[in-house]
Parts: structure tokens; sequence; C-alpha cells
């Protein structure tokens, strides 16, 4: 079966799907779904993720120098349990260095961040 074939019908799955799942709760969904040996657990936003157990009991919530707060390594190895030593980077703060070591000019460079193509802040969508 091609992907065609498997995609030509996602735009109604999608909706019974919405429909199906929109007045659940998604805790109590992803409990049952994990009491019927299904991995599962619900999306949540950034706020929901920093205040849930779960993270606090992993140890996920991680303060650093210059204000940053973000989760951790999820992976904790006894031996090399691993740690954010930095905080991410800025929205767009390396993409000039990246370009210029994958051998791009910096007239083509120029060019890029002039089409749009290369961002270094974030669009509004509306």
């Amino acid at each position: 079966m091609g992907n065609a074939q498997r995609t030509a019908n996602r735009a109604d799955l999608t909706a019974e799907l919405e429909s199906l799942l929109a007045e659940r709760d998604g805790e109590a969904l992803c409990a049952r779904l994990l009491e019927i040996g299904l991995p599962a657990g619900p999306v949540l936003d950034i706020p929901a993720v920093m205040s849930h157990p779960h993270t606090h009991h992993r140890h996920m919530v991680i303060e650093m120098a210059g204000g940053y707060r973000g989760t951790g390594i999820p992976i904790k190895l006894d031996r090399t349990p691993g740690a954010a030593r930095r905080p991410p980077p800025a929205f767009g703060e390396h993409g000039e260095e990246i370009l210029a070591e994958a051998g791009f000019s910096n007239d083509e460079i120029a060019a890029l961040a002039a089409d749009g193509i290369l961002l270094t802040e974030r669009r509004r969508i509306s």
C-alpha cells in the first residue's frame, strides 16, 4: 500500500477522531489506555509540564543563569545521568554560523535572509 492510499482519508479520520475525543478528559483517557497496556500520555502546554507532579518527581525542572527555566534531560542513567549545561539558543541565534560552516558565502547568506528564508526574528502568524 502506498502513502497516497494510507493518507487518502486523513481529513475524514481526523474529523471523526476530533469529534469522538473533543469532550473526553485527556488525563482519564490516558489512564484508561495505560490500564489496557497502551503507552499514552497527555499533550501538555509548557506551564502544565512545569507544574506536573511527574516532572518534579523526575527532577526535570532546571533553572540556569540568565533567567532560563525549562525542562531537563528525561533519561536518568546511573553512570551517565546527563545534564543541561547551557540554555538553548535564542531563535535564529546560530543560523548564519551554520550556513557559513556548510559552505555558504556571505552574499548567499545575506540573500537567504533578504528572501525571508534565513530567519533571525519570529514571524507573527495571523
